[in-house]
């Protein structure tokens, strides 16, 4: 029987060239609808998990993030598209909940900006510092764009605690697979609010992974 391994770091992974025909995936992709409502704390909006959307490519999905992994499967995979422009600001660094150990996600923009670090960055772990969900989950799930700049400074003051450790620039259909307990956020977001198809796209993917 396959155990959960809750002991081993995943290392950070980048694969370039992930998907065959990513074209293809970006159009599907803007064509789902997304949606924010009460379903999590995260900014902008994603679409509904891709197993319930189309089975054949949630398990195509798995089969490709698995063969980059120290691991043998996955006990679950969540995976959905997600949208943000920039009137989300930056990403929050956070981890994510600790059943998940493999996470990562898909960056499909073709032409990104490049101009600053939009893409996803890791952290050292904080000495003694955690500032808690309160604010960042009041930010995150703030549908009003100008609401949302109130806080602006709390996430700076946050995201002031930490030191990068890795920057993983946008590319398009470039993966990246790292550990969900490693301290991580979006760089910028962009777009302008309502544009799908300038505002920042990737598929994201929460993994429990097994031995």
């Amino acid at each position: 029987r396959m155990k959960a391994n809750y002991l081993y770091k995943q290392p950070t992974v980048v694969i370039d060239d992930f998907f065959e025909c990513p074209n293809q995936v970006r159009h599907w992709g803007l064509s789902l609808e997304f949606f924010k409502g009460n379903r999590g704390n995260w900014p902008g909006f994603r679409t509904e998990l891709l197993h319930k959307v189309d089975m054949q490519f949630h398990q195509l999905l798995c089969q490709k993030i698995i063969k980059h992994t120290e691991y043998n499967g996955f006990r679950q995979f969540d995976c959905s598209f997600h949208i943000c422009d920039e009137s989300w600001g930056d990403g929050w660094i956070h981890t994510d909940p600790l059943h998940f150990n493999v996470v990562g996600l898909i960056y499909l923009n073709p032409n990104p900006p490049t101009d600053d670090h939009y893409g996803t960055i890791i952290y050292d772990q904080p000495i003694e510092y955690d500032m808690g969900d309160g604010i960042f989950n009041a930010d995150v799930n703030e549908l009003d764009s100008s609401a949302r700049r109130k806080w602006d400074k709390e996430r700076e003051h946050h995201n002031a605690h930490y030191k990068p450790n890795t920057i993983v620039d946008n590319r398009y259909n470039r993966c990246i697979i790292f550990d969900a307990r490693q301290w991580h956020s979006a760089g910028k977001f962009f777009g302008k609010e309502g544009d799908k198809e300038n505002s920042r796209l990737t598929i994201v993917f929460f993994g429990e992974a097994v031995v």
